[in-house]
């Protein structure tokens, strides 16, 4: 119950003090978080449940002897000294569900300055795009973010589909196969509710990359 406590006094907050208030509560251990208020502040808020460690991470291959209640870990790390970023450079936070690091181009956070049993960098898709969509340069108005907030374009299209297109040319295709890479080619790289390469292409995709080693499987 203490969850929803948690969602009400942050939905009650008046200020950005009173909202930091209300998640020093710690019933919310998850997601990340952004706030605005109209006196102009954003935050970000990486909001993990991650132990406090009295020892250096052992990772998954050490096992750390315990002789008492000192060497485990009994309380999770404070909110204050979670990743966070208020009123960065560049005016804006995003987050796509990758570690906290990119939150924004213009002020990356260091990831040698949080212990080691927090994840390392990564920026998967999700968070390229958005960090395209989202960082241009010029100042984009309300009616910009609504219109690139409803973007279908697929990036990972824009990034492979003209070596796959080659690929399957260069294969002596099946007249099938040829027809799928016509449309392919003809398709605008956005997954739109019309878009029959969009289904096509993310099937594609999918078998492609099936027991693979995410990196392995591009060309650079």
């Amino acid at each position: 119950f203490r969850g929803g406590e948690q969602f009400l006094h942050m939905m009650r907050a008046k200020s950005l003090a009173q909202w930091k208030d209300a998640m020093r509560m710690r019933s919310r251990f998850n997601s990340n978080f952004t706030y605005a208020d109209r006196a102009g502040n954003i935050l970000y808020v990486w909001n993990a449940s991650i132990p406090s460690l009295p020892h250096p991470s052992g990772g998954d291959t050490a096992a750390i002897p315990a002789h008492s209640t000192s060497d485990v870990w009994t309380r999770y790390v404070d909110f204050d000294s979670l990743p966070q970023l208020l009123n960065p450079k560049g005016g804006y936070v995003q987050n796509s569900n990758d570690p906290p690091y990119h939150t924004t181009l213009r002020q990356i956070l260091d990831r040698s300055k949080y212990p080691a049993n927090f994840p390392e960098p990564r920026v998967g898709l999700r968070t390229q795009m958005a960090l395209t969509l989202i960082d241009p340069p010029k100042k984009l108005s309300l009616e910009d973010v609504i219109a690139l907030k409803h973007s279908y374009r697929m990036l990972l299209a824009d990034r492979v589909k003209d070596d796959l297109l080659a690929a399957v040319r260069a294969s002596s295709p099946t007249p099938e196969v040829a027809s799928a890479a016509d449309m392919l080619a003809k398709w605008e790289n956005a997954a739109g509710p019309t878009s029959r390469g969009a289904v096509l292409f993310e099937n594609w995709w999918r078998l492609y990359t099936q027991g693979a080693n995410p990196d392995s499987v591009y060309a650079e």
